[in-house]
């Protein structure tokens, strides 16, 4: 009956953090249109957003967590907790610089990637502004994915209430960037050309993919966990996800592929 128990209350939170994620993203969609419209600068934000966001969903909370959580129970059932402890922290380090590594090329070839993801040619896109608001959001990738692996880590030991909200959180963020007295201060750091809401929208994301990180960090000290820095992508764990994210990586993939075509035709001229 307490196994049973566990997993009503398990469910139950799951449950009512998605409704009120979503919930939250309606409204903050809502703000963003209200904000924004169809205007030029609401292609650029959504193209911008769009880029990391598929990369979210094609490794961070695909084929990472699928991957990480049976190796992971494997350890917390079959090991000593100081090796438990030992592998969440090399899996952070790990999978940290190789995100960190991801988040500076993207920032730094910016313009290619907003190329490559308008291969047809954009109609209503500024490039300048589509670029810039890209390396604002690039390396919300990086915050997103310590969260998915924060959010795999805390599924292990049966936490589910605590990472099923941080999509509240993030939505939450993006309403309260979306208000004047948050996005005109933060708008004005831009450059003249490029002062705009969703500029103030953009430093949103980023905000908003740190914070689903760090209010994960409590929970994860409590567990024993203290992120020192142990890069070992030769550790016989690591290599295991690894191996294991492949299939998954490619499962997904075939979804992302059609995502992807979708802003490609999106993003394209309208016929005459």
């Amino acid at each position: 009956m307490t196994e049973k128990r566990q997993v009503l209350q398990s469910a139950s939170a799951i449950t009512l953090a998605t409704v009120i994620s979503r919930i939250c993203g309606y409204l903050r969609d809502q703000r963003i249109t209200l904000l924004l419209g169809t205007s030029v600068a609401a292609d650029s934000f959504i193209l911008a957003f769009r880029i990391p966001n598929l990369l979210r969903r094609l490794v961070g909370e695909g084929s990472l967590t699928a991957a990480f959580i049976p190796v992971f129970t494997g350890y917390i059932s079959g090991k000593s907790q100081k090796e438990v402890r030992q592998f969440a922290e090399r899996a952070f380090s790990t999978l940290a610089v190789v995100l960190a590594a991801i988040t500076v090329l993207g920032v730094i070839f910016s313009d290619r990637v907003i190329y490559f993801f308008t291969l047809l040619g954009a109609h209503r896109m500024d490039w300048g502004f589509a670029v810039y608001l890209n390396r604002i959001i690039f390396p919300y990738v990086f915050f997103i994915g310590l969260s998915a692996l924060a959010m795999a880590i805390l599924n292990s030991f049966r936490e589910f209430g605590l990472p099923a909200s941080t999509p509240i959180v993030f939505n939450l963020t993006l309403i309260v960037f979306s208000m004047g007295a948050v996005y005109r201060p933060v708008m004005k750091w831009a450059p003249e050309a490029y002062r705009n809401p969703a500029v103030a929208l953009g430093v949103g994301v980023l905000v908003g993919g740190a914070l689903q990180f760090l209010i994960q960090v409590p929970a994860l000290w409590r567990r024993g966990l203290r992120f020192r820095f142990d890069f070992s992508p030769k550790d016989p764990g690591i290599r295991t996800v690894s191996k294991l994210m492949i299939p998954g990586f490619f499962g997904a993939g075939l979804y992302q592929i059609n995502f992807f075509v979708d802003t490609v035709f999106a993003m394209s001229p309208r016929m005459p």
